[in-house]
């Protein structure tokens, strides 16, 4: 009886994250196994598998690619294993992150609320950086961001379409991994990366 209770706490507490992670919920029945590897994403499979081992001294790992080769898809297959293992996963894209940021500030609500959030999730995930509308206060935002996990050695996973990043951002990349992602869009066809 205890043991059930333990199962289902534990289950509600997964599914919880899993609301919390803004992950697209059509996402969790793909995996890796199913994702078809190509000469343009073998590497970057090589380094999501080193990533979720723990094998990289500072878990940052920058996907970098066109747009369609599959950088998203395996920024939410990590996002899913941390989830099924019971951890603290925040997505978000990073023009969305911002303007939450923004709107929060400029709205007097609890500004602090969602930075805590991002401190303390297990992994964030933060999708097409670079991509934003950019002002000095939104490249300052994700400069602390990027910086916080990066010094507290917290994983975190970016993706983007070109490495047009801060000098600040790209030199704590330079200590955890990247790869470019090559090919043409996976967008439309069956079996997506």
């Amino acid at each position: 009886m205890i043991d059930d209770r333990g199962q289902i706490r534990q289950r509600q507490r997964t599914e919880a994250n899993i609301s919390r992670s803004r992950i697209p919920r059509h996402t969790r029945a793909n995996d890796l196994d199913n994702l078809t590897k190509t000469a343009g994403n073998e590497r970057a499979f090589a380094l999501v598998e080193s990533f979720l081992n723990n094998e990289i001294g500072t878990p940052i790992l920058l996907l970098i690619g066109v747009p369609g080769v599959g950088k998203t898809t395996l920024a939410w297959r990590i996002g899913w294993v941390f989830l099924q293992s019971g951890e603290r996963v925040l997505y978000y894209q990073a023009e969305e992150l911002l303007n939450e940021l923004q709107a929060d500030l400029e709205n007097g609500k609890e500004f602090g609320r969602l930075w805590a959030r991002l401190k303390e999730a297990d992994l964030v995930i933060l999708d097409d950086i670079g991509a934003h509308n950019r002002t000095p206060w939104r490249e300052a935002q994700l400069d602390a961001l990027v910086d916080y996990r990066y010094r507290e050695r917290i994983p975190l996973v970016m993706t983007t379409n070109k490495l047009d990043l801060s000098e600040r951002i790209l030199d704590r990349v330079k200590e955890g991994v990247s790869c470019v992602i090559t090919g043409e869009s996976w967008r439309g066809k069956d079996n997506n990366v």
